[in-house]
């Protein structure tokens, strides 16, 4: 490390430090009173589906090690039976997901370009306001910002990127993060982003790199910002 990543690291582990309070919440199956998804979760394990495309490096810190820690964390903190690895999809494949049963949200990051053609920007489009499913998007660095809000206005034409507020419900269950998501890395900005539709975010949109704290060694930085990294993303 030379010294500007060591002061870029204490800047981080500052700015995020303790931006999260628990919210003591049993993560039920729907057929209890105390917390839980209202209308239950099948008896199948939970899948983290990262979305493959053209132009860039789509699966950087992918996989054991890596993005597979925050399942490992989300099995821990809830009981949840969790897939046995991360997966990837290339676009095109969403659309053979049964109808209305297609993942809740699917994982976009990297460092460059997203090339997409006409027919993938209209399968997300049909992913996200058809089937209800919401992209997850995390910056990588590099340009991949510029990209991704090129990708957005191709895919939700007319819905601008908007800030998430800190009382959003996307910071409220079942960890409360008081200032919302906390920054990280400062990739491209330092406040999560999205789209919403008809009431419900289509994108979640993290500027600051969560996934490189989910890394084993965190990429530097501290537990207790992993930690808040891994909380963020059970949410």
């Amino acid at each position: 490390m030379n010294i500007d990543d060591v002061v870029t690291l204490k800047e981080l582990e500052e700015e995020t430090r303790d931006t999260y309070e628990a919210n003591h919440m049993a993560m039920g199956a729907g057929k209890g009173k105390k917390g839980g998804w209202p209308n239950g979760i099948e008896d199948s394990a939970i899948r983290f589906i990262r979305l493959k495309y053209r132009g860039g490096d789509w699966d950087q810190d992918m996989g054991k090690g890596s993005d597979y820690n925050l399942l490992i964390k989300f099995h821990e903190w809830t009981g949840f039976k969790i897939a046995r690895d991360t997966e990837h999809r290339e676009i095109q494949r969403l659309k053979f997901f049964p109808k209305k049963r297609s993942p809740p949200f699917v994982f976009l990051t990297g460092m460059r370009g997203i090339n997409l053609s006409e027919s993938e920007v209209k399968i997300l489009r049909d992913y996200c306001l058809k089937e209800g499913g919401m992209l997850f998007i995390d910056n990588g660095g590099g340009y991949f910002g510029s990209s991704v809000r090129q990708m957005l206005r191709r895919v939700f034409p007319g819905k601008p990127l908007v800030d998430i507020s800190n009382d959003d419900e996307i910071f409220q269950r079942p960890y409360v993060f008081p200032d919302g998501a906390p920054p990280f890395w400062h990739h491209d900005g330092s406040r999560a982003l999205g789209i919403r539709d008809e009431g419900r975010w289509v994108v979640f949109y993290h500027p600051g790199d969560i996934n490189d704290a989910w890394k084993d060694g965190h990429s530097g930085a501290t537990a207790e910002v992993a930690d808040q990294a891994y909380k963020l993303g059970v949410n």
